[in-house]
């Protein structure tokens, strides 16, 4: 049994860094930006390294989506 997993990224989530500075704190998470996209690297080598045969990353930004994918 396969098991997939879809992660949609918003910029204001998980603070775009073109849009948000390092040192930006997030107001839901308490962390700064920076520590919020390695908290999000760290999932993705999670996903893709351990628990998954694919993982879909589809990173959207206001105006448009844009579709990465990985496969195990």
């Amino acid at each position: 049994e396969k098991k997939h997993i879809i992660e949609i990224h918003g910029d204001y989530w998980h603070c775009n860094p073109k849009i948000y500075p390092d040192e930006f704190i997030h107001p839901y998470f308490k962390m700064t930006a920076k520590e919020r996209r390695n908290l999000d690297e760290h999932h993705y080598y999670l996903f893709q390294s351990n628990f998954l045969p694919s993982f879909l990353n589809i990173v959207c930004t206001p105006m448009t989506c844009l579709r990465a994918s990985s496969r195990a």
